[in-house]
């Protein structure tokens, strides 16, 4: 049997009491229930509007854009996320996954801890010691997944091949030749014999003994006869074996190794180039993304400072001590730190964008990096510019390029002296028709051009002029280096005075905005030298950490100019 249904204000006694008494829909009793609860949540501006998995903000929200920057999605990291990007990253045939490995390992983050949850897609949780790749690390990761490096290694080994084939030249060499020979037509040696003096010789004997029968028979015989002879058989075999001994070349096998090896000298060195490259390369994205995690921390500080002072802004202005326009610019600076903090974390992922494509990751990877390096500078700038014209790939590569013309110098001239060789062979022929099928023959053998027409000289004197030209290059480049390495040494020197000021500055800038905040607290200061004193420190902060790391980094550049990153 079907049940009778009833409507819904009907199966609630109570609540269709409460519509007759009041004399309203059920839908305008929930519209006036709803706005007496965000009423509510109005006034208490400590309430908890929004909360996710990571984190709870207690944030009181002035605007519909103050609410979509807050309530914005944040990068989230966690050790099961790290662990299985690892398993992601592309690793090159012949390099084990072990050296490539992630060695990242990010801690897990405090679900209520605000600051905690924001710094965890940066590897930084709190006071708790960050664990991840050091410079060293991501070097080496860097250099080993680096597909120049892989192509110079190439190069490198051809460039020893070559080397390697230069130097065989004064090497004997033995060749040998066997063929098969299958011919329509035997060849065969045609000759013509005459028999009419021997048939005369022979008809006078038999006159004289009376055989003049015979005599009339021979007479009908021809006398002529056309006879071929077979030279070599129809099908046949035939080899031989030669062995040929440089004795002297004039000199052609010391001037091609020695330009050969010139020229692998030079593709080392482009070798040491491109690393030296790839670690700055490297030392920069790294630090860079360094940079970014510290100055979005920076910022999250001033978004937690302006939420405090707008906290105070609305509490005074509620009590009578503020007009509205404080509070409002209360929210607008708030607003501001916010936009701030988004662009700041926006950088940070494209540095970490940066970071993972040189390391060649996946370009969304976790990046978690290690904070704790201590990077003395350098000081004696004369040394390191010593230093640097002896380790500098350019200049070795230049060295190694005139070495190369000084070679094709000697190689030209060879050209007009004598070549000298020994040959000895051993050849047989398959011929049932010779007596002697195999044979043996040795030889010396000059060969000289004593004049080629000026061709030997001009070669010469182009190769002389090139390596002249190496030369002063390479003098060019060793100047060069060294106003490199000295710019450098001077820009470390100037970081590393901008660090200390900056120390100053924030403690300065700390002790200000704790005084000011104080005084506004209390009414003695107005909002202005609050905002100012929350800017100055948010600047004096981040003025800090760019002077921290272009220290760092100034230091790294360093290092690459004098060839010893």
């Amino acid at each position: 049997m079907q049940r009778k249904s009833r409507p819904k204000n009907e199966r609630n006694p109570r609540w269709f009491s409460m519509k007759i008494d009041a004399g309203l829909e059920p839908g305008q009793v929930k519209s006036a229930l709803c706005f007496a609860a965000l009423c509510f949540a109005f006034l208490r501006s400590d309430l908890v509007l929004a909360k996710s998995p990571k984190n709870v903000r207690s944030t009181a929200y002035s605007s519909s854009a103050e609410r979509e920057i807050e309530e914005a999605p944040l990068p989230e990291l966690t050790v099961e996320d790290a662990s299985s990007e690892q398993t992601q990253f592309q690793v090159l045939p012949d390099y084990p996954e072990s050296q490539v490995r992630n060695f990242a390992k990010p801690r897990e983050d405090s679900k209520n801890d605000r600051s905690s949850s924001r710094n965890a897609s940066s590897g930084f949780v709190g006071s708790v010691a960050p664990q991840g790749e050091t410079l060293d690390q991501a070097i080496q990761i860097a250099v080993e997944q680096s597909r120049t490096q892989r192509a110079l290694a190439h190069r490198r080994g051809a460039s020893r091949s070559v080397v390697d084939a230069a130097r065989s030249l004064k090497n004997p060499k033995i060749n040998n030749t066997t063929t098969y020979v299958g011919m329509l037509n035997q060849p065969k040696a045609k000759s013509d014999v005459d028999i009419s003096g021997a048939m005369a010789s022979a008809a006078e004997s038999l006159i004289a003994n009376g055989e003049t029968a015979v005599v009339s028979a021979l007479a009908q015989l021809p006398t002529e006869f056309h006879i071929a002879t077979p030279l070599v058989d129809r099908n046949f075999v035939a080899t031989a074996t030669s062995v040929t001994v440089p004795i002297y070349l004039g000199g052609r096998v010391e001037a091609l190794a020695q330009e050969a090896e010139a020229l692998a000298q030079a593709i080392e060195a482009g070798e040491e180039v491109d690393l030296q490259r790839i670690k700055l390369e490297t030392a920069e994205a790294f630090f860079l993304a360094l940079r970014t995690r510290s100055l979005r921390q920076v910022a999250i500080e001033a978004v937690e400072a302006a939420q405090s002072h707008l906290a105070d802004a609305e509490r005074m202005e509620k009590v009578g001590l503020l007009t509205k326009n404080v509070a409002l610019a209360a929210r607008v600076a708030y607003s501001e730190a916010k936009q701030t903090e988004l662009r700041v974390a926006t950088a940070q992922s494209m540095a970490e964008t940066a970071y993972n494509r040189i390391l060649w990751r996946p370009l969304d990877a976790p990046v978690v990096l290690r904070d704790d390096e201590s990077i003395e500078p350098l000081e004696d700038v004369e040394a390191l510019m010593d230093a640097a014209v002896a380790n500098r790939g350019e200049l070795k590569a230049l060295g190694a390029e005139g070495r190369a013309f000084q070679a094709q110098v000697k190689l030209a001239r060879a050209d007009v002296k004598p070549q000298i060789a020994a040959v000895g062979a051993y050849s047989y022929v398959e011929n049932s028709h010779m007596t002697g099928n195999s044979n043996a023959t040795a030889a010396v053998g000059v060969t000289w051009t004593p004049f080629d027409g000026g061709t030997s000289r001009a070669r010469q004197e182009a190769a002389r002029q090139n390596a002249m030209a190496a030369a002063r290059m390479r003098e060019e480049a060793a100047s060069s280096i060294r106003m490199q390495v000295r710019q450098a040494w001077l820009l470390q020197k100037e970081a590393r005075d901008r660090v200390e000021i900056a120390q100053i500055a924030v403690e300065q800038a700390e002790e200000n905005y704790r005084v000011a905040t104080r005084g506004f607290q209390e009414g003695t200061l107005n909002h202005t030298e609050a905002l100012d004193a929350a800017t100055m420190l948010t600047a004096a902060k981040s003025s800090y950490t760019n002077a921290k790391y272009d220290a760092i980094l100034a230091t790294e550049r360093l290092k690459s100019a004098v060839g010893s990153l």
